[in-house]
Order: structure tokens, then C-alpha cells, then sequence
């Protein structure tokens, strides 16, 4: 019993630190994704098993063509890096320019994203 206190007691500690530290978690602590802050539902499309698979298919290229393919420059590999990770264009564009890589308009990520996925589907899914 008393391992269960100290552990619940450490839990709540770290909880509160990484609150304090601006930490926002994803997940319910049921395990469960929360939703989306913007009032949509992002659940809606997971719930659907096929719309799910084709978006883990979707993902499982994703990686492999991230470590598989001789991208043409080192700013299209990091794009393609984060957009395996399910970072957003708009992200995907602030962190480019916060790390000064690149200063990329959310439109050019896109673009660069539409592009190397073009290039991924005629490597797997073409043939």
C-alpha cells in the first residue's frame, strides 16, 4: 500500500511541473486521445475502421519512404520527417522557421509535402 501512495504522490508532483512548465498532454488519463481544441470533432474519422486504415497505411509508407528514399535536399527530408510525425503544415512551417532552417510559407510545406508524396505513391503504391 505504501508503494502506491509514494508512486501516486510522485505522479502528482511530475503532473504539476510539467503543468507549470506549460505542458499540455493529449490524452485523457483514461488513455484515451482528447479532441481537438478547435470544437471539431477529430474522433469522427478514426471511428470509422476503414477511413483508420487507410490513415495508418497512410502513415506506415510515410516512415518507410522517410528512411528509404535519397530525398533532393536536406530542408525536403526534414519536411517529410516532421509530416511522419503527424505535425501539422502550419507547425511544420513555424518550426522551420523558429529553428532557422528555412523561412517557408505554410503553402511552400504543402507543396513540398504534395510533391515527396507524389513521389512515395509512385514508389509503393504504383509499383
Amino acid at each position: 500500500m505504501a508503494k502506491k501512495a509514494s508512486f501516486a504522490q510522485l505522479q502528482k508532483k511530475w503532473y504539476k511541473k510539467l503543468k507549470d512548465e506549460g505542458f499540455d498532454d493529449i490524452e485523457h488519463s483514461s488513455g484515451e486521445l482528447r479532441g481537438r481544441r478547435s470544437g471539431v470533432d477529430s474522433d469522427y474519422s478514426i471511428r470509422d475502421p476503414i477511413k483508420r486504415a487507410a490513415i495508418e497505411e497512410y502513415y506506415y509508407l510515410a516512415y518507410h519512404f522517410l528512411n528509404d528514399n535519397n530525398f533532393e535536399t536536406e530542408i525536403d527530408r526534414i519536411i517529410w520527417t516532421y509530416h511522419t510525425e503527424g505535425i501539422s503544415i502550419r507547425n511544420i512551417s513555424k518550426l522551420l522557421k523558429e529553428a532557422k532552417v528555412a523561412k517557408m510559407a505554410k503553402t511552400q510545406v504543402g507543396q513540398t509535402i504534395k510533391r515527396l508524396e507524389a513521389q512515395m505513391r509512385r514508389k509503393y503504391v504504383a509499383g
